[in-house]
């Protein structure tokens, strides 16, 4: 840890010790994440998982995003969601030192990591039923009226922009396999029927669900981690996701999992047979201009691997529909 890393660290420690009355024993670095530092801190009072909120993503976000998800997060734990509960002091669940960092604190959630395409059926099964509930609880009484989207699904022509963008920079840096996938990817979305897009539901979504912010126990989720993007989007993103990062083993979609997924989603929500196919076409439409790139060769290991779920989805496009008809 670097020097200003580990003044900060001190700067939490001392903070965290001052307004929740306890002593901090020891805080182990957390290497997870993209600038937010976190830590696994051992207390007096127990095992506590803080959050610093990093001056530079600050920059580029509302304060008041922050807070929302932090009250939508404490409600879905008093209603029965497996999540962390922030700890609030003074009713206030974002906390500040006297240098001004921001940090949040909650229990450290017990449970394993589950590696990207390894959830089993009872994993899966829970997985979508406590999905499918999230999605109920965040969508129903005072938060159902409709809010602005904060994604709204691209033209064709649009998307042919972004994609013009990634080719020229591909061919410049002349990488024949980039290329190949950009082109393959450039003629998905001329085929694209972007008016199907227009039947998914709206509503309040975790908008991260992946295996990296889900913990388990062998047959069922322990906890669902990091709310930080909870936006106002389609909740279907959320099930694709799910399903493209555990679900989707090498070249291997296991068909068996994603029907254990979304009989559990259906015990909370409507979610017609077939319909997961939509949801993968919107989560590609979504996060292929991320995820194939003019650089995506060199991309570390999760930018790699959710890279590979996109050219999954390119390769098998038009076999969706027929594998997953029943699903």
């Amino acid at each position: 840890m670097d020097v200003h890393m580990h003044s900060i660290q001190d700067e939490i420690m001392e903070t965290l010790s001052a307004i929740l009355s306890l002593q901090v024993l020891d805080a182990v670095p957390i290497h997870r994440g993209w600038l937010n530092l976190k830590w696994k801190v051992i207390t007096d009072e127990g095992v506590m998982f803080v959050k610093q909120y990093s001056a530079e993503r600050c920059q580029n976000i509302d304060l008041s995003e922050i807070y929302l998800t932090l009250r939508f997060q404490e409600f879905l734990h008093h209603s029965g969601i497996p999540c962390p509960l922030p700890i609030a002091k003074s009713g206030n669940l974002l906390h500040q030192t006297p240098g001004g960092q921001r940090f949040v604190v909650m229990p450290f959630c017990p449970g394993e990591m589950v590696k990207p395409g390894k959830l089993n059926e009872h994993q899966a099964h829970h997985l979508g039923r406590m999905t499918g509930k999230m999605h109920r609880l965040l969508n129903e009484g005072p938060s159902a009226h409709r809010h602005e989207l904060f994604w709204i699904p691209p033209s064709i022509s649009e998307q042919l922009q972004v994609w013009q963008k990634a080719k020229d920079q591909a061919e410049r840096s002349g990488s024949p396999g980039v290329l190949q996938k950009l082109e393959k990817r450039r003629h998905l979305i001329e085929r694209m029927n972007v008016q199907e897009f227009e039947e998914a539901r709206t509503g309040w979504t975790h908008q991260d669900l992946w295996v990296d912010n889900l913990l388990f126990y062998p047959r069922e989720l322990s906890s669902i981690l990091d709310f930080d993007r909870l936006r106002y989007s389609y909740p279907e993103l959320d099930v694709a996701r799910s399903v493209l990062s555990g679900m989707l083993e090498g070249e291997t979609l296991h068909i068996n999992r994603v029907s254990a997924f979304l009989d559990g989603y259906r015990e909370e929500i409507p979610f017609a047979p077939g319909e997961i196919a939509r949801s993968l076409r919107l989560i590609w439409w979504l996060e292929s201009p991320y995820w194939l790139t003019e650089n995506m060769e060199n991309f570390g290991t999760f930018p790699h691997r959710f890279s590979e779920e996109m050219s999954w989805l390119m390769d098998h496009w038009d076999e969706l529909d027929e594998r997953l008809g029943q699903a």
